[in-house]
């Protein structure tokens, strides 16, 4: 086997592999050169295509800082393999990454495994790599049954709107926004780290409409305090098909149907304007996954993520 390291002319086969892999959120060349372009320069990324001897590509591998869940040394490995990597070749990726993590200093790897993908789960679950934590991924169809369900909900003060409105009415949310996500954030059950972010941090993310949507942003008001909130992003070869981003309700207000009362509102708006398909990713043990369920979600696979220390 032989791992080269990839470069812009292999983003079509990457694409390819990817919606081989994922077919419910379909990417494209385009797509993964602008989250390669993206990826900042400061943090550790690689992608390497995997050959075999008279077989050629099967796959590609990628090794980066865990940006989204830092921690010194914590980086994550993905083996995306195309159909016909064995046991044995998985083995080998698996290898190769140990030992490009090694070389940069990691201390901890961390493997994403989706139930759908045997092989690779296997050779995980022979492993030494322990489960840290599972999600499951839902799909639900969207259709104008929401408006009706949300029209007959008495939520008595508690208003919905999205942020396109609440901009058109001058509300300074921005700051708001933070602080109940802040606390969101805080009440999620993962077994990662959850650290503080600053409100300048938070308004890189959020304050640009390009990245956050005014019209996939939705939230539940008890006068001006915003109680309950969930945003979601739209898939950029499907625009038909969405995921949620985030969301959750301020401890003073759950298990009052707000929540249920705001997707409902969410997906109405959502369907009106052309959007079919929600998708969603709930830790299991997050209350979040049996509102979805409720809703009518259902599950398409369940992903695990695996951790291994490394020697220094």
């Amino acid at each position: 086997m032989n791992f080269r390291p990839a470069t812009s002319q292999d983003y079509v086969a990457i694409a390819d592999w990817e919606n081989q892999r994922s077919p419910e959120w379909p990417t494209s060349a385009d797509r993964v050169h602008h989250q390669e372009s993206t990826w900042p320069q400061s943090a550790y990324r690689r992608n390497w295509i995997v050959e075999a001897v008279g077989r050629g590509a099967i796959g590609f591998v990628t090794l980066s800082y865990a940006l989204w869940l830092p921690h010194p040394g914590r980086y994550i490995a993905r083996i995306v393999p195309c159909g016909g990597m064995t046991v044995e070749e998985i083995k080998a990726c698996l290898a190769f990454l140990r030992r490009e993590a090694t070389e940069v200093q990691a201390r901890e790897l961390l493997i994403p495994v989706r139930s759908d993908d045997p092989n690779l789960a296997n050779v995980i679950l022979n492993s030494d790599f322990p489960e840290i934590e599972s999600a499951v991924r839902l799909e639900r169809q969207l259709s104008v049954a929401d408006a009706e369900v949300f029209a007959k909900t008495d939520l008595g003060d508690i208003r919905c709107s999205n942020f396109e409105t609440l901009e058109a009415e001058g509300m300074a949310w921005m700051r708001p926004l933070y602080e109940a996500t802040l606390e969101m954030t805080k009440d999620i059950p993962t077994q990662f780290e959850v650290e503080d972010f600053s409100y300048e941090a938070f308004q890189s993310q959020i304050g640009n409409p390009e990245s956050a949507p005014r019209n996939l942003m939705f939230a539940a008001l008890d006068g001006n305090k915003i109680v309950a909130y969930t945003r979601y992003e739209a898939n950029a070869v499907d625009p038909t098909r969405i995921q949620t981003a985030f969301g959750g309700t301020v401890r003073s207000h759950r298990r009052q149907g707000i929540m249920t009362a705001l997707k409902h509102f969410a997906f109405a708006q959502l369907y009106n304007s052309g959007a079919r398909t929600v998708f969603s990713a709930n830790l299991k043990n997050n209350p979040m996954l049996g509102l979805n369920e409720s809703l009518g979600f259902k599950e398409i696979f369940r992903a695990a993520v695996f951790s291994i220390a490394l020697e220094p």
